[in-house]
């Protein structure tokens, strides 16, 4: 419920009294509570999958919303395409979706495709987590399963789930990589190097947050 809110915020670290008062005086929190409630009446439990109370230094919050799945717990295309233009009338500005290719819990299959296309129409960033079943796509008779993921601006699945490779090692590709390392990419003095001035070599370290990194990848060739 929405009450349980605050217990949730709290087992993360945040201030639940700012986390409340956020909650309660944003124009945002019925819609929250209401997306509470209606998670619950399709059978959704456990931590909600939205925080209201992380709010950025201009003021405005940031928020996930639940998007309505069907009788095989997918998401609905056109409860996509409803909520994006919902949220633009209230004057938000949708900039992420995420697709599931095998949820954890039911192994879920989302219209990957049908998702896509709508993105493109609205020029947002699309995610496809193939984490828990993008390995069945070796399988030539399994490959519709991920039809239109090259429509897709990122998409990762784990080699350590189904191909029996030591954990962790997490395979994630990106459809431009500018978007990445203009956003990561960090260079002072003591990284300089003529190999990277040069464009001779990746330096992989502008494609995530931590500078340094165990070579993962290793254990999988």
């Amino acid at each position: 419920s929405a009450t349980d809110l605050p217990k949730h915020a709290e087992a993360l670290g945040i201030n639940t009294a700012l986390f409340q008062q956020c909650l309660d005086s944003g124009r945002f929190a019925a819609d929250i509570k209401k997306d509470i409630a209606d998670a619950g009446n399709v059978g959704i439990s456990g931590t909600p999958s939205f925080l209201i109370g992380i709010v950025q230094p201009n003021g405005s919050q940031l928020y996930t919303k639940l998007i309505e799945v069907d009788k095989n717990f997918a998401m609905r295309p056109d409860a996509l395409a409803r909520q994006i233009d919902a949220d633009k009338l209230a004057g938000l500005t949708p900039c992420f979706v995420c697709a599931t290719v095998g949820t954890t819990s039911s192994n879920a299959m989302d219209p990957v495709k049908a998702i896509a296309e709508i993105c493109r129409e609205h020029n947002l960033w699309l995610h496809v987590d193939a984490a828990m079943s993008g390995t069945a796509a070796l399988c030539p008779e399994f490959r519709h399963l991920q039809n239109g993921v090259e429509l897709a601006d990122s998409y990762n699945f784990n080699p350590h789930k189904w191909m029996f490779t030591n954990f962790d090692c997490n395979c994630f590709w990106v459809a431009d990589r500018k978007a990445l390392i203009q956003t990561l990419s960090i260079l002072p003095e003591y990284l300089r190097n003529q190999a990277t001035e040069s464009g001779a070599v990746i330096d992989y370290r502008d494609w995530h947050i931590q500078l340094g990194r165990r070579f993962r990848s290793l254990k999988l060739w």
